[in-house]
């Protein structure tokens, strides 16, 4: 019997720990430079070595492909192919034309893409001690005929099962590319 209800109260755990989860989060995605005649963000973009380049926001961190930030000199461009409507494919071009190439699924919506770049990081236990970091990319073709990127981010948890923090944080920032080809 003992077995029996360890057994149903982590089944429990799990269920709460799952509804906590997609409980609050990240609040509603506001673009105002979004091109909304033509979404299409397929095309090749210039690539910054600052703090914004595009190897930095791709980087996943937890998987065993994840892009290294000892690799961004020289990345000058990247280019973007929307395959179908779930997949894309994006190159980061280096300066001798070598390239890094990975493919990633996206959601679209109100011309916006979703990337789904797995990008959820623990800390601790979450929801027992603990959070889950999640970071999201937004990527729209903006007025000027570019490439804008939101990055979302979210920390969320709880203590015990029992105290959910409401001080849930959720951040966005939102960076540019000029279109070169």
């Amino acid at each position: 019997v003992s077995a029996f209800l360890l057994n149903r109260s982590s089944d429990l755990i799990s269920f709460v720990m799952l509804i906590l989860s997609s409980c609050g989060g990240i609040n509603k995605l506001k673009v105002k430079d979004i091109n909304t005649e033509n979404s299409d963000i397929s095309g090749i973009y210039e690539n910054t070595e600052q703090k914004d380049n595009i190897l930095k926001l791709l980087d996943r961190k937890l998987l065993k492909d994840t892009l290294t930030l000892d690799k961004m000199e020289g990345y000058d461009k990247f280019s973007i192919l929307v395959k179908d409507d779930k997949n894309l494919q994006i190159e980061i071009i280096r300066n001798d034309n070598s390239k890094i190439t990975r493919q990633y699924k996206y959601r679209k919506k109100n011309n916006i893409y979703l990337l789904k770049n797995q990008n959820v990081k623990p800390d601790l236990i979450p929801y027992v001690l603990g959070v889950f970091n999640v970071k999201k990319l937004h990527l729209y073709k903006n007025q000027d005929n570019g490439l804008g990127i939101v990055e979302s981010t979210s920390r969320r948890g709880a203590v015990f099962l029992l105290l959910y923090f409401t001080w849930t944080k959720s951040y966005y920032k939102y960076y540019t590319y000029q279109r070169l080809e």
